[in-house]
């Protein structure tokens, strides 16, 4: 927030589990309880203004965390190679509503 720019755009990659050693222990920090956590810090993010997009490279079995936690602006990608190419389309699409 301490960027002099109006427009902040934040890219998240993950793998469909939240998970936040630096502060708790890892069996403390999962299911329900970190996607929960990781959601409602992605929801402050939006609220200060940053506009927050998922990109979700695990297994398909995962995308409903995902989902939950990004909603509409989450997309999956099969091939880890596809993330400039997902990230790109994006970033075009943010500096066309501005």
């Amino acid at each position: 927030m301490d960027r002099p720019e109006n427009h902040k755009i934040l890219i998240l990659l993950g793998d469909g589990k939240p998970c936040d050693i630096s502060i708790r222990r890892p069996a403390d920090y999962i299911g329900e309880k970190a996607v929960k956590d990781t959601a409602f810090e992605v929801r402050r993010a939006r609220t200060l203004g940053i506009s927050v997009l998922g990109i979700f490279a695990g297994n398909y079995e995962d995308t409903a965390a995902e989902k939950r936690i990004f909603g509409k602006d989450f997309a999956y990608i099969r091939d880890i190679r596809n993330f400039s190419r997902v990230a790109g389309a994006y970033l075009r699409r943010q500096l066309e509503e501005e």
